[in-house]
């Protein structure tokens, strides 16, 4: 209460207790002291707060999730020492702060509670007809965990479900788990027990059918994955492969796109440009153009663009679309292409963005349901486009950050109609943004190149919008040009970061309104990527310099240095984002060579596999496979 000020309920009512604790405005001198010791608990847990009110610690459970990551075998018992300090150190640490902490609802969600107990006391969980709270809790124990939960991924997934749930149905979760504590104080494992209640009010009338929701952490729904982040938490693929081993299919692509592939159950969708060689004698040869930057010409020649669809099991095609023919009204980079966007899926539809030749939704079975033309952007340089589409529920965003008036906009999912759109001061970018929930409103983060290329005098930016209106709600200045990099948003943070003109990495608390750029919890200028985006992984961020096979490890919570600018011997150029499993984290190099580290936050490289292609799509990892895209072929690795 001393560091919070008198106002506690306000200061730590809602479901983000910990990025309150770890982000909010603490007033007391030793703030920062205490801010740095609840950090070394690395995820607060809001399920320990009524043992912690009694200025103790009940029953702990000690396990080691090297050998036991399913938490089956309590080893409490034989390491009574261990088992102490940790009680006297979390004692210490949240005693004069958690003592007076409020429940865990929100005002608005406890007076929803008291409204229902007020008029239905005994009314039943949404779904259920029990009418007896220990009857319906009894039967809820007894269910299994939900596909999707881990131990160790425990607070994402909470995140994630809430953020899916009505105001009632959270306030039926907080009054049944406040019943489930009052009747069942040393429950074995509070986490699960949670979880359970969760998933049987997310669920309502249909228990027998997974939620789309926790079916995505078992895909790649994203570019960057389940998470958005980089990490696929429950798959575990090869760290050791060859064009001879461990290859379970190789299939062509036609075209060229560096598209990451994403996958849904037994489907793997990419998308690619098809150069059909038929010239319109209208337009100037390439070689008769005039001289541009990079040597970049404009086609004359007209393009397929392709949405594809494989069999996960075989990498045999199941279905080809031809989305689009037309000649692009500029050319691109050299390293760049006309599919280069990622195709994302709720399950049940698939959005393919081919920027200025049109987005497109299909069915998973490949019937088109609507397209829409949003018209042509021009790229600084003619470099092209890259900015992926993000869906979350039944919006998708587009960001195009271009020479001309760059903009965000929202579209409804069902139709394609947009919802709004909102013009943006900055110029050319290929970020693609991050979608968030934060205490009820939700929050699309982006990245903003420098309004004036080359002036150190405006910097670039993290824009945070209302996703339902497209206001802005914050915005911090601190980044160099060319937005490239996409932000990772976990634990009530922003992590952003481009490499052009300079090095710059944020962490930016997404709580605040108007400007934070004083309000940054820790910045740094370590070198940063150009193009490839970082991974968040547990806790460490990785990343690599500019497009150089050059690693780098900070600890997400304090910008601690882990490990510094280290070269992975092999590699050379990297343009694929980095992604994370089964404590790996996996760095494909342009020419073939992909490091696999080690994710201890130093430097152990546990192997260097080699492919006879080229890459520059990130990968995808689902289950016991990565997925990786070179120019010629998709790549299915496993064992």
């Amino acid at each position: 209460k001393q560091v919070l000020g008198d106002d506690l309920e306000k200061a730590l009512g809602g479901m983000e207790l910990r990025s309150r604790l770890f982000n909010g405005n603490l007033n007391h001198p030793e703030a920062d002291r205490l801010r740095n010791q609840l950090r070394d608990l690395f995820y607060f847990n809001e399920a320990w707060i009524p043992e912690l009110k009694k200025s103790e610690l009940g029953r702990v459970q000690l396990y080691d999730l090297s050998k036991d990551i399913g938490q089956q075998n309590d080893l409490a018992k034989e390491r009574p020492e261990l088992v102490a300090r940790m009680k006297k150190k979390a004692e210490a640490i949240y005693a004069s702060v958690i003592a007076d902490a409020p429940e865990w609802l929100t005002p608005e969600e406890q007076a929803a509670v008291n409204k229902v107990r007020a008029n239905e006391p005994q009314r039943p969980a949404i779904g259920a007809p029990d009418t007896d709270i220990p009857k319906l809790l009894a039967r809820i124990d007894n269910n299994d965990l939900p596909d999707g939960y881990h131990g160790s991924r425990h607070q994402p997934y909470v995140d994630r479900v809430m953020a899916g749930l009505k105001s009632e149905q959270r306030a039926r979760v907080g009054q049944l788990w406040k019943e489930k504590r009052r009747l069942d104080s040393a429950m074995p494992n509070p986490g699960a027990s949670f979880v359970k209640i969760l998933t049987h009010i997310s669920a309502g009338n249909q228990k027998s059918k997974p939620s789309n929701m926790a079916k995505a952490t078992h895909n790649w729904v994203h570019w960057r994955g389940p998470d958005a982040n980089g990490v696929a938490p429950l798959a575990k693929p090869p760290i050791h492969w060859s064009e001879k081993k461990n290859v379970r299919w190789k299939a062509p692509v036609e075209g060229f796109g560096t598209s990451t592939p994403i996958v849904w159950g037994n489907k793997v969708f990419l998308l690619t440009a098809i150069n059909t060689g038929k010239v319109d004698p209208f337009l100037p040869r390439p070689e008769d153009q005039p001289k541009r930057v990079f040597d970049i010409t404009h086609p004359n020649t007209t393009y397929e663009f392709i949405v594809l669809c494989l069999d996960r099991k075989s990498g045999k095609t199941l279905w080809r679309r031809v989305a689009t023919k037309m000649i692009p009204h500029e050319g691109t980079h050299r390293d760049n292409n006309f599919a280069s966007a990622s195709p994302t899926t709720d399950g049940e539809r698939l959005y393919c963005w081919f920027g200025s030749a049109g987005l497109f939704c299909y069915d998973l079975n490949g019937n088109r349901i609507w397209e829409r033309n949003l018209g042509k952007v021009k790229i600084g340089a003619s470099l092209g486009e890259g900015s992926s589409p993000v869906l979350y529920k039944d919006k998708l965003v587009i960001l195009r950050d271009n020479r001309g008036q760059s903009t965000i906009q929202v579209l409804n999912v069902k139709n394609g109609e947009t919802i709004w759109m909102k013009n943006r001061n900055t110029r050319n970018g290929w970020s693609t943004p991050a979608v968030v929930e934060l205490e009820g409103k939700t929050q699309v983060i982006t990245t903003a190149s420098r309004p004036e290329a080359g002036n150190s005098q405006t910097p670039g930016k993290v824009i945070s919008y209302d996703l339902e209106n497209g206001n802005v709600i914050w915005e911090c200045s601190g980044l160099t040009d060319n937005a490239i990099p996409c932000p990772i948003v976990e634990g009530g943070v922003a992590y952003c970061m481009t490499g052009y003109q300079g090095f710059s990495v944020l962490a930016v608390p997404i709580s605040g309104k108007g400007d934070q750029s004083e309000n940054i919890l820790w910045k740094g200028d370590l070198g940063t990527p150009y193009v490839p985006s970082p991974v968040l992984y547990d806790g460490l961020l990785y990343f690599t310099q500019s497009n150089q096979a050059i690693l780098s490890c900070v600890d997400a919570k304090t910008g601690k240095v882990l490990m510094e600018r280290t070269r992975i011997k092999g590699l050379s150029n990297v343009y694929a984002s980095l992604v994370g499993a089964g404590n790996h984290v996996y760095v494909v190099g342009r020419y073939g060579k992909t490091a696999v580290i080690k994710r201890t936050g130093k430097f152990e490289l546990m192997a260097t596999n080699t492919l006879g292609d080229r890459f520059d799509a990130s990968p995808a990892v689902v289950g016991d496979q990565l997925f990786l895209r070179g120019h010629k072929f998709l790549y299915c690795i496993g064992k």
